[in-house]
């Protein structure tokens, strides 16, 4: 009996301490100030201002072309303040017409709660919309879009702008200047782009600097899936793949006694996860390649390299973006990166840096070798410095090894 009266009031004390756990609340929606609906801007930009919420930690502003659902989105940010000023640079680019804005407050708790858009007007006599075609809103799943407009007289050139999602604040597709009123997308921009809303547009230039917008549409990419055999390219990825390297690294620190620290060691890179997105695949590694990291993504035809370039899964010979060079011997490509740069140290000394990274990539294989260094000198004797290695000892396909380093 008593055993059963304490193990009751064991159980109604646990009860009695279980902490309440505390609601959650989130920001409403909050009310536009200005510009008030029917506004209409012909010599300056409009300065957007809404009202607070004491919950919301950032807010949303939204700019979108004629109607604020299906019109085209001309400018999108996330901002902590209550107000955002149009840049003149930006007014004097988009051409009149008719835009609707909303703002969302954030954290959300399902979904973005937009205020009801108000409507305003930009007459700032620029030159009429001159684009041909294609239309707004046309769907190409085949063929990359050809792109027309109508010849300006006061043009030198023309400046065509491709962007995803918003034109002012989107991911840019394709920027290129032309003399010609008519322009394809290049093949590999089509094929690598991801199936999505985009917007175009045409600057003009002529003897004044800068550059004035024409006119911008929206079209959209609903392209079938590509069937990339991988195996055949230079990132041969599935599922259950392994690649086991012998690697070799040193460090070096100018205050630290000579030889540098080394170290040998045998590590293993697997995929352990896939999955099929709009445009192709992405790939999740246990370990980490030098060029495409340990999260590897394919769109298409091509593939993301160190963090910063998409180039084909059987690149061309040649420089790229941002560092990266690519050269071939037989059947392996060497992918490599360089990185440099200068700050001062300590406030008062000129300090360098540097950073090299490689891959040698054989087709249907993958990395058989690969390489990081990194320098930093500052001063006349201060420096510091890492390197490392890797070197391919066997490639398997599940439990099948389909490569093996010759002894």
């Amino acid at each position: 009996m008593k055993k059963a009266l304490v193990v009751a009031l064991t159980g109604l004390m646990i009860l009695g301490c279980e902490e309440e756990v505390p609601e959650v609340l989130y920001p409403a929606t909050v009310a536009l100030l200005t510009p008030e609906e029917g506004s209409v801007f012909t010599e300056s930009a409009p300065e957007f201002v809404w009202s607070s919420d004491s919950l919301a930690t950032s807010y949303i502003i939204k700019i979108a072309v004629d109607d604020f659902g299906d019109g085209f989105v001309l400018y999108q940010d996330t901002l902590t303040d209550t107000i955002w000023q149009m840049g003149n640079d930006l007014f004097t680019q988009i051409y009149q017409g008719s835009y609707e804005w909303s703002v969302a407050p954030l954290p959300v708790e399902e979904e973005l709660l937009w205020s009801n858009p108000l409507t305003f007007s930009i007459d700032n006599s620029s030159p009429e919309p001159f684009l041909i075609s294609p239309e707004d809103g046309a769907v190409f799943d085949v063929s990359a879009p050809v792109f027309n407009w109508y010849k300006a007289p006061e043009a030198s050139s023309y400046v065509i702008r491709i962007v995803k999602d918003a034109f002012f604040s989107g991911v840019v597709i394709v920027e290129d200047t032309v003399t010609d009123t008519t322009y394809t997308m290049p093949a590999e921009d089509f094929v690598g782009s991801l199936n999505s809303d985009y917007v175009w547009g045409v600057g003009v230039l002529g003897s004044s600097e800068g550059i004035t917008w024409r006119g911008l549409r929206s079209f959209e990419l609903d392209k079938p899936a590509i069937d990339l055999d991988l195996d055949t390219t230079y990132f041969p990825f599935g599922l259950d793949y392994s690649w086991t390297y012998e690697t070799y690294s040193w460090y070096y620190y100018w205050e630290a006694p000579y030889p540098p620290e080394e170290e040998y060691d045998t590590v293993t890179i697997t995929v352990t996860d896939s999955i099929f997105g709009e445009s192709g695949w992405i790939f999740y590694l246990n370990g980490s390649f030098r060029d495409v990291g340990d999260t590897v993504s394919i769109l298409g035809n091509k593939v993301f390299l160190y963090d910063s370039e998409w180039i084909s899964i059987n690149p061309k010979i040649g420089d790229y973006d941002a560092g990266i060079a690519v050269n071939y011997e037989d059947d392996t490509a060497c992918i490599s990166r360089h990185t440099s740069g200068h700050y001062l140290w300590d406030d008062f000394l000129d300090a360098y840096w540097s950073c090299d990274r490689s891959v040698l990539r054989l087709k249907g294989i993958g990395v058989v070798f690969e390489e990081y260094s990194y320098n930093d000198r500052w001063g006349e004797s201060g420096e510091e410095a890492w390197y490392n290695s890797s070197s391919l000892l066997y490639f398997c396909k599940g439990t099948d090894t389909i490569w093996r380093r010759e002894p």
